[in-house]
């Protein structure tokens, strides 16, 4: 769902923490609204024209812990699951298995989310990440107010007991 203001676009993955930005930044009072068609419009849907534009990213093990756990609080329905051609329900029960089979679906995400040459806010560090880029771009806003916005839907990085060599594959096949 791409949302921001007639200067700059930011373009969220999903699972990635774009709802709370988007929240923080009205409430800090940037007046940024959703951009493009709906909800989950990519950059394939929705042709911006914006002078700034940002993605927010995430630890690629850290997206796939958290979208299996969305997986298995809301079941095997809704837009998420256009993302993960072929998911089953067995893919909810174990993990690595998860992992295995829908490597490239990062990457692919980030492909049709993403412009190219766009700033990257990392889910790890969005808050500072988000007033920094913000502040280059000379837009004004009460960053306190957006620093102080507690995260709101926020998964923890993985509860998952990983291989490493599988850790190692993931981060080098999904790398940004």
């Amino acid at each position: 769902m791409p949302f921001g203001t007639k200067e700059f676009c930011v373009w969220h993955v999903p699972r990635t923490g774009g709802n709370w930005l988007h929240r923080a930044m009205r409430q800090s009072g940037i007046d940024a609204q959703q951009l493009g068609p709906n909800l989950h419009a990519t950059r394939l849907g929705y042709l911006p024209s914006h002078r700034y534009n940002a993605v927010i990213v995430r630890d690629p093990i850290a997206w796939y812990s958290s979208c299996s756990r969305w997986f298995k609080q809301y079941g095997l329905s809704g837009p998420i699951t256009l993302w993960f051609p072929g998911i089953e329900q067995a893919d909810l029960l174990d993990f690595d298995r998860f992992l295995l089979r829908h490597v490239g679906c990062y990457s692919r995400m980030m492909d049709e989310f993403a412009p190219p040459f766009c700033v990257r806010l990392r889910t790890e560090n969005i808050a500072e990440d988000a007033c920094a880029w913000l502040t280059a771009i000379g837009t004004s806003f009460d960053d306190i107010q957006l620093l102080e916005h507690p995260p709101e839907n926020v998964s923890e990085s993985s509860p998952h007991e990983l291989h490493t060599d599988l850790c190692d594959m993931i981060r080098r096949t999904e790398a940004l």
